[in-house]
């Protein structure tokens, strides 16, 4: 059986963003590339040219998805995919100093997994940082009313209860 990933929520920004990143980084990949083959000799170059390209790739790959047997959450440097039976309960994490609620996964063997998802903070300020954060490589900046959407979604989907 073959299982349909997709995220509950829009990338608007955070898609261009990467993908601005690694058109740059790809096409230097190339110059590398083509330079490497005609017989230069800067490996070093090479060497972060092409792990910055897959930070990038990574990056983008940063984020919340769902199917219809389970919930995936991607970070920068581990993903963990569960079957919706084991999650126990969503709740939300604890507002931090600068204003972000995050999502909280907690799974029947009492794992507690915090998803890349913030919500943006209240206030005039928000729409200059949810324009600047939306897209940013450890985590995915959704305005409220898509965080709650999400929220009600995997509340929903799980069973579980906050």
């Amino acid at each position: 059986m073959r299982r349909r990933w997709r995220r509950p929520y829009s990338l608007d920004n955070g898609l261009g963003i990467v993908a601005s990143w690694l058109f740059v980084l790809g096409t230097g990949s190339l110059f590398c590339l083509i330079d490497l083959l005609a017989g230069g000799r800067r490996f070093g170059v090479y060497a972060v040219c092409w792990l910055l390209t897959g930070a990038v790739v990574r990056a983008g790959l940063v984020g919340l998805f769902v199917s219809d047997g389970a919930v995936r959450v991607r970070r920068f440097w581990r993903t963990y995919t569960m079957p919706w039976h084991e999650v126990r309960t969503v709740e939300m994490r604890p507002r931090a100093p600068w204003g972000h609620q995050g999502i909280r996964i907690v799974t029947s063997r009492h794992e507690v997994i915090d998803t890349p998802v913030l919500s943006a903070p209240p206030g005039p300020w928000r729409p200059a940082l949810h324009a600047q954060q939306r897209g940013g490589p450890v985590s995915r900046m959704l305005p409220p009313h898509e965080f709650e959407q999400v929220m009600t979604l995997l509340k929903r989907r799980s069973g579980g209860t906050a």
